[in-house]
């Protein structure tokens, strides 16, 4: 088994153009966002938090050297009143701190207390390198979920601060994030709006050539778009007048010499009756009657090829119509229906046209087996007809024989076996005027299996 290394992503890309379109804006949008974030968070989020932890660590060493002189002359020991304590100038200072300051005379920090870092470790860091450089004293720092907690153990007590975690962390941090995917989110919604635009020309188009494959109309199709897409269009409209044109043509010179060889028929079989009865004039009769039936099929050949509406028609009712027919001087034909299809089964098709495809594909089936079976069977979107019979078949190397024009592989002239060849030929060209198909195979009853296959 080959193995690609690309094979694993084919299979997981959006199969839709708007979804791979979506997909080349939307992955490199996201690598940007990712690196950008990355930098920002990387560079911006920790120069702000060294200045932010640069701030706090300076307020604590004022507050701790205030403290620390009060101690020094002996004043928080005579009293614990602020006021009387430190001198208005240090009041002040300590006011403007936003920090939480607590003396706790004669207690010391426990010997084995160690720094315990929780929230953010890569701030409390920041935060510890700062305190370990202005501060001269054996100090503890904690934090939890709102607060951060430093002791510092002073010369005669201990001196709790505490203070909101909040501030070590930069309050524009989630607005930036905020702004640059929101910013991000509104442009991309905004390129997928544009680009559905630019996507929809396409699937127009893809809808058009669809229904022209189908036999359908598709007069009301107007290129759009971009310029490639409406040149395209054009092109396609260009292509559908030509298909059109020699369709018609065909058509228009098939009806004429078909319709032109009626009259001097007809005087031929007026002359005939005229003569008295021979070989000879049996000959001309049966000469006359394979000319009068090869002017049918080719009649019936142009009928292909007309100008039918398709219309929704319940194809089980059809097919039973056309079994119904041929049951009346043949064989009953027995129909099973795929669990998955339900009946009715409305589509939209040419009825007249498909009624002469499945009946040719009936009377060959009659003609040349003993039994006859139909089923339905949907797949992939698909109708599957199939007609089966237990009759000798034909060589697998003449499958797609059959289907060319006047080919007989009956070599007798005798018209109700061998007909003139074009039967399945029409019937091919009416299932691929519905978008379908005529496949032949080996039938599991010994004969053979024909297939129409239609979409749903």
């Amino acid at each position: 088994m080959k193995f690609s290394l690309f094979s694993y992503p084919r299979r997981i890309l959006p199969k839709s153009l708007y979804g791979r379109a979506f997909l080349i804006i939307f992955t490199p949008l996201i690598f940007v966002q990712v690196i950008t974030t990355y930098v920002f968070l990387d560079r911006h989020l920790n120069s702000v938090t060294h200045l932010l932890a640069g701030a706090i660590s300076s307020e604590i060493s004022v507050a701790t050297e205030i403290y620390q002189e009060a101690l020094s002359q002996g004043k928080l020991l005579e009293s614990q009143d602020l006021l009387k304590v430190f001198s208005s100038a240090d009041r002040k200072i300590l006011s403007t701190l936003n920090l939480t300051v607590q003396y706790v005379p004669e207690k010391q920090l426990l010997k084995n207390s160690k720094k315990m870092l929780h929230r953010h470790p890569w701030a409390d860091e920041i935060l510890l390198k700062d305190l370990s450089k202005k501060l001269f004293f054996p100090f503890v720092l904690l934090s939890d979920s709102d607060n951060i907690f430093v002791n510092i153990e002073l010369s005669t007590g201990l001196l709790e601060i505490s203070l909101p975690y909040k501030r070590l962390m930069s309050k524009t941090t989630p607005l930036v994030l905020l702004g640059t995917f929101g910013a991000s989110a509104l442009f991309l919604t905004i390129s997928l709006l544009f680009m559905r635009n630019q996507v929809r020309p396409i699937q127009k188009l893809a809808e058009a050539a669809e229904q022209l494959g189908k036999g359908r109309d598709v007069s009301g199709f107007r290129p759009q778009g971009a310029l490639e897409v409406r040149k395209a269009g054009h092109s396609f409209l260009l292509m559908k007048e030509r298909i059109q044109r020699q369709i018609t043509q065909r058509t228009e010179m098939l009806a004429g010499i078909s319709h032109d060889l009626k009259t001097p028929l007809t005087r031929m079989k007026l002359q005939l009756a005229l003569l008295p009865e021979s070989q000879d004039t049996q000959y001309f009769q049966e000469d006359i009657q394979e000319m009068e039936f090869m002017i049918k099929e080719y009649l019936d050949f142009v009928k292909g090829e007309g100008e039918e509406k398709p219309i929704l028609t319940d194809v089980i009712v059809l097919m039973e119509n056309v079994i119904g027919d041929i049951y009346r001087t043949s064989k009953k034909i027995d129909i099973s229906l795929d669990p998955s299809l339900n009946s009715p089964l409305f589509l939209e098709v040419r009825p007249h046209a498909l009624r002469r495809c499945l009946a040719n594909l009936l009377e060959n089936a009659q003609r040349y087996a003993t039994n006859v079976w139909g089923s339905f069977e949907k797949k992939h979107n698909f109708l599957l007809i199939h007609i089966d019979d237990d009759g000798p078949g034909i060589p697998e190397s003449d499958y797609e024989n059959v289907f060319r024009p006047f080919m007989r592989l009956e070599q007798s002239r005798n018209l109700s076996t061998g007909g003139v060849g074009l039967g399945l030929t029409i019937t091919r060209d009416i299932a691929r005027a519905h978008g379908g198909e005529v496949i032949l195979s080996r039938s599991s009853f010994g004969g053979l299996r024909a297939t129409l296959k239609i979409p749903m």
